[in-house]
C-alpha cells in the first residue's frame, strides 16, 4: 500500500503525509513501525529521500520508474 500511495504522489510526501494518506486508507500503522518500514525501502534503494525547498523537509519519492 505503501509503494501505491508513492506511485500515486509521484512528487514525493513528507512522512506525516504518507502516514496521513495510509491512515486515510484505512491503515493504522505505529510511528516507529513505519519508519522501520521506510527506512528499509531506502536501504534497499526503492524510496530515496529528496529535500524540498518549499516545504524544508525531505520528501519521500520512488527511486525507480519500474516499481
Amino acid at each position: 500500500m505503501l509503494i501505491k500511495i508513492l506511485v500515486d504522489h509521484r512528487g514525493g510526501l513528507t512522512f506525516e503525509e504518507l502516514r496521513d494518506h495510509l491512515e486515510v486508507s484505512g491503515y493504522y500503522i505505529d510511528g516507529l513501525i513505519l519508519r522501520k518500514i521506510v527506512a528499509r525501502l531506502i536501504l534497499n534503494n526503492t524510496v530515496c529521500k529528496v529535500p524540498s525547498k518549499e516545504k524544508k523537509k525531505l520528501l519521500l519519492v520512488l527511486c525507480r520508474e519500474d516499481v
